[in-house]
């Protein structure tokens, strides 16, 4: 099943998108004109009226019926929208002189169609509030002195009609006023004994859709992107070959409905958003029970005290027929963190990649479908493969804990290509897209990354003085950085005879891991002595020749170690200093310790590790010096 049928199935199967995403419909703004609501009583009575400006934040968005012509209009052409449109189309301007309104063709055909569709209704409620519209709008009378000073001809007109009774009185939120257009609309498409064309995607034979929807992703540079375009008769795309579009490909109006509102209603609630690209996992079952899901998160923003503890969330109603919460969860762990427990059992999932290639052009720039074990085994296989303890803050508290996982795309990125330089880096927005568009390749192609990411991550983690915050060194951006390079590199070497855990291999005697530790050692045991010395300064030696170290290890080292003696006097015997000592007899040979030929990526694990050791045999001494009743002093600082 390709991506299209997937789509209109997912519609199919969520009865309940009837009320949100309906079909022959679109939304509009306040992103660029005013939008004005006005209230009316039974009868046609004008009750008030009030604007919402342009531009507010946040930008408000409105559900309206459309029909096929009036979607894809142009400023030329006179295809009014079936209930909500322009000022210039509801009402017709007031003429003082002759004291009497002027009609417009425009207005003409918009009370002419609005007549139809309201005596067409079968539901009570919806036909007395469509009919309530009718009879203000065909009232003759001056409308400007009821509508809201600023009003131009491009603000949209939005009707709210009070009835008493009914409990929806906004006709923008009322799922009956959407039914009733579409029982209206379908047959109108329909001309008697004529034969539709094959719907290509379904199978079946439907009224052809001639336009097709935009406003797919809601974005104010994406909005009027469409999927699918229209051919047109004076290029090339089907001349020569077909004498006509639809001998190319043919899609149902109803087809194209379905899933370009399906799409829609996944983007909207479970879309993973870069500008103008959405990455869209989804999954489409039919008469399964909810499942509870595991959390995952890796967003900074999500992480609560209440999510740390939570254990499962169970699906909705919707969620269980689409996939939604699982999805959900999976299309947090394509940019973070996920348990080792997932969910046992699913449907067969898909994951499409939707991206704006140009102003009016969507793009589909990666789309697979994954049986169950198998999108399962591809997520588990990442995050074992990349897992890497990570440092996390609780929103809530503030306080610091340890996610052990795959990091972020955005960590990734941020480690092999830098921080953005603000919101109109429009550059690294790109980059950002690209970037994840290749990652998620990576996951379920079960392909290698990229090479430049991993050297990058590599190059930039042995430079820790540009990784900085305000021209400052940030050592807990650094110490981010350190970590996500040591995923990469894990993830580099799984299934290699130097694969690596996530702890210290103390029988490990390679040079490139025994010199990291060395550095590591170095890092901690300065550090320890400033703090105890109350010294703030985060730039130790270890990290001031760290870059120099990568290229000449034996001959910096000799640097570092003599920068170090000093500091040796204060804080002697520490654990510090003891693994200095122990590291240096682990080599194998004098010539192996005395080479100076550049390290590779590995040494940022030992490094890395060495740090994490000593952290921990601090801990483990003073638990139990404390369970003895004994005073502790060797206490170093722990990074966050």
């Amino acid at each position: 099943m390709g991506l299209w049928q997937k789509l209109v199935a997912g519609y199919d199967e969520n009865p309940e998108l009837w009320k949100t995403f309906p079909v022959s419909s679109t939304t509009v703004t306040n992103n660029s004109n005013a939008l004005v609501i006005i209230l009316l009583s039974t009868g046609g009575q004008f009750v008030r009226s009030w604007m919402i400006p342009p531009k507010t934040n946040p930008i408000q968005e409105f559900l309206i019926p459309v029909s096929q012509e009036s979607m894809s209009r142009t400023s030329s052409a006179i295809r009014p929208h079936p209930l909500f449109d322009q000022r210039e189309y509801v009402f017709p301007s007031w003429d003082n002189k002759i004291r009497r309104v002027l009609d417009t063709e425009k207005t003409k055909k918009y009370r002419e169609n609005l007549d139809k569709f309201s005596r067409s209704i079968s539901d009570q409620h919806a036909a007395l509030k469509i009919r309530t519209v009718y009879q203000y709008v065909s009232s003759r009378r001056n409308f400007d002195s009821e509508l809201p000073k600023g009003t131009k001809n491009k603000c949209i007109i939005l009707f709210s009609v009070e009835i008493p009774g009914d409990t929806i009185p906004n006709l923008w939120e009322d799922p009956a006023v959407f039914i009733a257009w579409n029982e209206f609309y379908a047959p109108v498409q329909t001309a008697p004994g004529r034969l539709h064309p094959l719907d290509f995607v379904t199978g079946t034979r439907q009224p052809e859709a001639t336009s097709h929807p935009k406003k797919i992703i809601p974005s104010k540079d994406a909005s009027n992107a469409k999927l699918i375009s229209a051919n047109d008769t004076a290029n090339y795309t089907y001349r020569g070959i077909f004498n006509d579009a639809s001998q190319a490909v043919s899609i149902g109006y109803e087809s194209s409905q379905k899933a370009h509102q399906f799409l829609r209603y996944l983007i909207a609630t479970n879309g993973i958003h870069c500008g103008e690209q959405v990455i869209v996992p989804f999954a489409n079952r039919t008469g399964a029970k909810s499942l509870p899901m595991p959390p995952v998160t890796d967003d900074e923003e999500d992480w609560g005290d209440d999510e740390i503890t939570t254990t499962a969330d169970v699906m909705t109603e919707l969620g269980a027929h689409t996939g939604l919460d699982y999805a959900k969860s999976l299309g947090k762990a394509l940019i973070g963190f996920t348990p080792d427990r997932l969910v046992e059992a699913h449907a067969p999932t898909a994951i499409a990649i939707v991206e704006s290639a140009t102003p009016g052009r969507l793009s589909v720039t990666y789309y697979r479908e994954l049986a169950r074990d198998e999108y399962l085994e591809n997520v588990r296989r990442w995050h074992e493969a990349c897992k890497w303890p990570i440092w996390r803050k609780s929103k809530d508290t503030g306080r610091a804990f340890v996610v052990f996982g795959a990091p972020s795309f955005d960590r990734i990125l941020q480690a092999a290509f830098g921080w953005s330089k603000g919101p109109a880096d429009t550059g690294y927005q790109k980059l950002k897209q690209r970037v994840r568009a290749q990652l998620i390749r990576s996951v379920f192609d079960n392909t290698p990354l990229p090479a430049d990411f991993i050297s990058n991550a590599v190059r930039r983690a042995s430079n820790p003085l540009a990784v900085t915050t305000n021209g400052q060194f940030d050592r807990n951006r650094f110490l981010a950085t350190l970590a996500t390079t040591c995923a990469l590199l894990k993830h580099q070497h799984t299934n290699t005879k130097e694969s690596f855990d996530m702890s210290i291999d103390l029988a490990r005697t390679d040079r490139d891991y025994l010199y990291g530790r060395l550095l590591g050692a170095a890092d901690k045991l300065e550090e320890y002595a400033l703090h105890k010395k109350d010294n703030s300064r985060l730039v130790t030696a270890a990290i001031r020749y760290m870059q120099t170290f990568a290229m000449r290890p034996f001959t910096t080292w000799t640097t570092i170690h003599d920068s170090l003696l000093p500091y040796k006097q204060q804080v002697k015997g520490c654990f510090a200093d003891r693994e200095l000592q122990t590291i240096e007899n682990l080599f194998e040979s004098v010539e192996s310790y005395k080479d100076d030929s550049p390290l590779s990526g590995l040494y940022l694990i030992g490094y890395y590790h060495e740090r994490e050791h000593i952290d921990k045999l601090i801990a483990d001494a003073k638990a139990t010096k404390q369970a003895n009743g004994i005073s502790v002093t060797d206490n170093q600082p722990k990074e966050n």
